[in-house]
């Protein structure tokens, strides 16, 4: 398992076409892992993470500043792993509920895939209701992100 200091330029461009992730991190209350599919990732650095969670949602009472958490997402032909820690949750203003945005810092990213197999196909989700309102509503969340 190869492992990288920074997050590689292919997880970065694959994070801005919206790339499928899994982040995980631990239940607070069963001390258990707990893992949700994300897509509003976003890398300003090769240090720094920004992901955007609906503030009402059942993770974002598990993602609280030096919590560890952990990123998969498939890029090029291989899973990478991003681990880090979550050192701030922002408010995000200009989207039309709530949503934070949750920024990690690196700590070091690990090629995950197992010896002698690459990934073929991408795993690849499609938005199930309306197609405009999703891409309305990706473009204000990045947009955002960003800012902060």
């Amino acid at each position: 398992m190869t492992k990288h200091e920074t997050v590689p330029e292919v997880v970065r461009n694959a994070w801005e076409a919206h790339a499928l992730s899994l982040l995980t991190t631990v239940d607070r209350q069963l001390s258990a892992p707990l893992t949700h599919a994300i897509s509003w990732v976003y890398a300003p650095s090769e240090r720094v993470v920004r992901l955007a969670i609906d503030a009402r949602s059942f993770l974002g009472a598990h993602l609280l500043p030096s919590t560890s958490v952990n990123i998969a997402v498939y890029a090029g032909e291989t899973l990478y792993v991003v681990y880090g820690k979550v050192t701030r949750v922002v408010a995000l203003d200009h989207v039309p509920f709530a949503v934070h945005c949750v920024e990690i810092d690196v700590d070091h990213v690990r090629e995950a895939m197992y010896y002698g197999a690459k990934v073929s196909v991408l795993p690849a989700a499609e938005k199930t209701y309306d197609v405009r309102a999703a891409q309305k509503l990706d473009d204000q969340v990045f947009a955002s992100m960003r800012a902060v």
